[in-house]
């Protein structure tokens, strides 16, 4: 950047200059892209930010800020809608907000065993 003057009254002029460095704007990313998972389970989130600079995160689950700060993330996925988004921070102070991530937990199947009959002789077989 150069800044040149002129002092009207004197008709003195100069001008002054300096550099700086243009840093790109962080792009937050949250991998994987999975949609739909049987719940409860855990899973591992990864940060997949794009940033030209030392940055950190920090991880959005249901709309709450968290103390996470890890760049992998492993969490509890819920039945029903669970939505998750990443913060990436750059060294300098600039920050972007990834898009929200949602995962539906699809609750697990309930089974039930009926038996015939709750006694077995050795050898026999029951009908489940």
């Amino acid at each position: 950047v150069v800044l040149n003057y002129k002092e009207d009254s004197s008709g003195c002029s100069g001008s002054v200059s300096t550099l700086f460095t243009v840093i790109k704007h962080p792009e937050a990313l949250i991998a994987p892209s999975t949609v739909e998972e049987c719940a409860p389970k855990i899973i591992n989130l990864f940060d997949g930010s794009i940033v030209e600079s030392e940055y950190n995160v920090r991880w959005i689950v249901n709309g709450s800020l968290t103390n996470q700060t890890d760049k992998t993330y492993g969490i509890e996925i819920k039945p029903g809608v669970n939505t998750f988004q990443i913060i990436a921070i750059s060294e300098y102070g600039c920050a972007d907000t990834s898009d929200v991530r949602f995962i539906t937990g699809k609750p697990f199947p309930t089974g039930r065993i009926v038996l015939t009959n709750d006694s077995l002789c050795s050898g026999n077989s029951i009908q489940i």
